[in-house]
């Protein structure tokens, strides 16, 4: 496990949950500063990083990993889990990256988010 792959996980986590470094301190039982020493690379030990991993609303594991999860294996373990809102956070992760790529893509092939081609008869 890379230090700035957990650091990068650590650093998105946090961002978006709109916590501040002492507002996720004071929710997993650790210091401001300990925050600021793990979003520089330090990894904490295990009941830690669960407890601040619970408090970012994410897994141990997500911020662990050093591949991308796919967006339908994230959506299923949400709703598993029955943490909804962040289900719907990478559903509209997904809404936003199909936008950005119809934006690049649309103005060149003339496709439309929504609207089917129609299908070629052979």
């Amino acid at each position: 496990m890379s230090k700035d792959v957990f650091s990068g996980r650590l650093r998105e986590a946090l961002d978006k949950s709109d916590l501040t470094q002492a507002q996720l301190g004071e929710a997993s039982g650790c210091s401001q500063e300990d925050i600021s020493r793990y979003l520089q690379g330090r990894i904490p030990g295990g009941e830690r990083l669960i407890l601040i991993a619970k408090a970012l609303g994410t897994t141990a594991e997500d911020l662990l990993r050093e591949e991308p999860r796919e967006p339908v294996e994230t959506i299923r373990e949400a709703f598993q889990a029955r943490n909804y809102a962040k289900a719907i956070d990478e559903i509209k992760r997904i809404k936003e990256s199909v936008a950005k790529l119809e934006g690049i893509l649309g103005n060149s092939v003339g496709i439309r988010a929504g609207k089917k081609r129609p299908r070629r008869r052979s």
